[in-house]
């Protein structure tokens, strides 16, 4: 895991914001094939509501401060992937756009 400092701090927090960004504060988690979708505003925004896709532990800066590794999720989501291990799976999004495009099925 990198190393817990300033500039890794600051990355971080950038990516966290280009996160939020792009799930315009919505929980990106898929269930059972719908997005959760639940509203976080940003005044309520904590570290529990970004969650790496993978382990973070052995990965470089550049990975961890990756917003494709990163998935914006309510608080509920992140907790129970740490208390089960089963792992988020973030909505996808169209080519270039930032908005979620469900599927018509």
């Amino acid at each position: 895991m990198p190393p817990r400092n300033q500039e890794n701090l600051r990355d971080y927090k950038i990516a966290c914001q280009k996160v939020m960004t792009r799930a315009d504060n919505m929980c990106e988690v898929m269930l059972e094939g719908k997005r959760c979708s639940k509203f976080i505003p940003e005044d309520a925004v904590t570290y529990t509501n970004f969650a790496h896709t993978d382990s973070r532990n052995g990965q470089t800066s550049e990975w961890v401060n990756d917003p494709e590794n990163i998935v914006f999720s309510c608080t509920s989501h992140h907790i129970k992937e740490h208390s089960t291990g089963e792992k988020l799976v973030r909505c996808d999004y169209e080519d270039g756009e930032n908005n979620y495009i469900p599927d018509e099925n």
